[in-house]
């Protein structure tokens, strides 16, 4: 299974307005999940990263992440990213 999300808004009339999906292979299976941001939900959301990712520890290992990123992308370890095969 692969999540594949798709990103839209509610307009005036409740509906569901979808931004232009992913093609899938015919006869795919998917299952559609909604859920509801409150801008509140959305505040206290990024109020929790905030915090987390100004901790001295998140910054060190998200340090050495991007080191090693950078390290593997030199090597020639990484692969190009292709976002229609997402």
């Amino acid at each position: 299974m692969s999540l594949i999300v798709l990103r839209g808004h509610v307009n005036e009339a409740g509906q569901i307005i979808l931004e232009t999906p992913i093609n899938l292979p015919p006869g795919e299976e998917v299952e559609i999940v909604v859920e509801q941001i409150t801008p509140e939900a959305e505040a206290a959301d990024n109020a929790r990263w905030d915090e987390l990712l100004s901790r001295a520890e998140s910054i060190r290992v998200l340090e050495e992440w991007g080191a090693q990123a950078l390290a593997d992308d030199e090597a020639g370890l990484t692969e190009d990213l292709d976002p229609d095969t997402l």
